[in-house]
């Protein structure tokens, strides 16, 4: 195997992240040229998670944990560190779309 052993590494550059989650151990997220991710795909998908929240809810919540907000019409969806959260806010697991979603169209939170 060409990358066993950890002496040798492939650099991917894709916008199907379908393929990137499935073949990559790695992901930096370039955006802007301004580097907005660089960690391990695992951690990236454990420790963060998608939550719908009320204008009342985002007002509310530990911003420490609020990574980017994005505005819809029905409501806020916030990309937020699932350990910072309330315990009993319903969650969606994350993907690689909904962070490069999140990272290139969603806004800091102030």
């Amino acid at each position: 195997d060409y990358n066993t052993g950890n002496e040798r590494a492939v650099l991917i550059s894709s916008h199907i992240t379908s393929d990137l989650e499935k073949i990559c151990d790695y992901i930096v997220y370039l955006h802007e040229g301004v580097v907005e991710i660089n960690q391990e795909k695992d951690e990236l998908l454990q420790n963060y998670a998608v939550y719908s929240v009320t204008n009342q809810q985002l007002q509310e919540l530990n911003k420490t944990a609020v990574v980017r907000i994005l505005k819809r019409e029905y409501g806020t969806d916030v990309l937020a560190l699932k350990s910072e959260m309330p315990k009993n806010f319903a969650y969606k697991t994350l993907n690689l779309d909904d962070l490069m979603l999140f990272f290139s169209k969603g806004e800091k939170i102030c």
